[in-house]
């Protein structure tokens, strides 16, 4: 018979991590276990809740289990049962590497956010973050911070390139060979990689399509360009349509197809276009 956990829990938030402690564990008897009667059971102290404290966000990986911890007027992160780091007014973007050897978050005091890896705080303090890119089969992490309206890139804890007013998020290609983000300068959108920004703007970008196609790592950026909706590939804009679909690129990313239309007003027949 399979071996049990019986964890005993006081509040609702306490039962609700006891929860997640047992899905994210997978129990394995032993031959001895098996053996055993079905009334026995084996029961382990995974985590405890601070005393009147509450979960404000779990992260649940393959091999460890982090969670926000709130307590008064602080946040903690606490990573396998121990607190990781120093206690804050604010916590976001807590993260795990692919492979889970690192955990890292952005901590906020007085105002200012500290990009927190492994529990060691970063001295330099940033009025706006973003979330962290992990590189592929790489050690390199990268973010963008911002100091009111100045905005830079920063990889692994130096901040490189050019100032913008505005930051996206980074990414980093499918091989990590190549690191990307959307930057505004005065009241036009552009895509950067490499530290180089590439042919193609937009007034407004679609922040939830752009990135790194599959297979050749082509590199596209959707978005508004007056009163059409465009495709940038490869810094090679595409038609503008009013209404326009997401970008697909085939296995390859040898090639990619979308969908456009020209909208009016009232009954009429309307003219739809697919482009590839």
């Amino acid at each position: 018979m399979p071996a049990h956990i019986r964890l005993r829990t006081s509040t609702p938030t306490q039962f609700l991590l006891a929860a997640l402690i047992v899905s994210f564990l997978t129990i394995r008897p032993s031959r001895s276990q098996s053996a055993q009667p079905a009334s026995l059971f084996h029961e382990d102290v995974l985590a405890e809740l601070t005393p009147g404290a509450e979960v404000k966000q779990t992260l649940v990986g393959d091999h460890h289990l982090a969670w926000i911890e709130k307590l008064g007027d602080k946040r903690s992160v606490h990573l396998d049962g121990r607190q990781l780091g120093n206690a804050y007014d604010d916590i976001k973007y807590l993260q795990f590497s692919r492979d889970e050897s690192r955990i890292v978050f952005f901590g906020k005091r007085s105002s200012e956010w500290h990009f927190v890896d492994d529990g060691k705080e970063d001295s330099k303090a940033c009025s706006s973050p973003t979330s962290v890119a992990f590189q592929p089969d790489g050690s390199s992490i990268a973010y963008s911070e911002c100091r009111e309206k100045r905005c830079r890139l920063v990889v692994d804890g130096s901040e490189i390139g050019a100032e913008y007013n505005d930051i996206s998020y980074p990414k980093y290609s499918p091989d990590g060979k190549h690191l990307a983000f959307l930057a505004r300068r005065s009241k036009k959108w552009v895509a950067v990689m490499d530290g180089k920004e590439l042919p193609g703007e937009v007034d407004e970008p679609g922040f939830a399509s752009w990135g790194f196609s599959r297979g050749a790592g082509r590199f596209f950026m959707s978005g508004r360009m007056k009163s059409t909706f465009i495709h940038v590939v490869d810094g090679t804009p595409t038609p503008g349509f009013e209404i326009i679909s997401q970008i697909a690129f085939s296995r390859d990313g040898n090639h990619y197809a979308y969908g456009g239309a020209y909208s009016k007003g009232g009954f009429k027949k309307q003219k739809y276009s697919a482009q590839s």
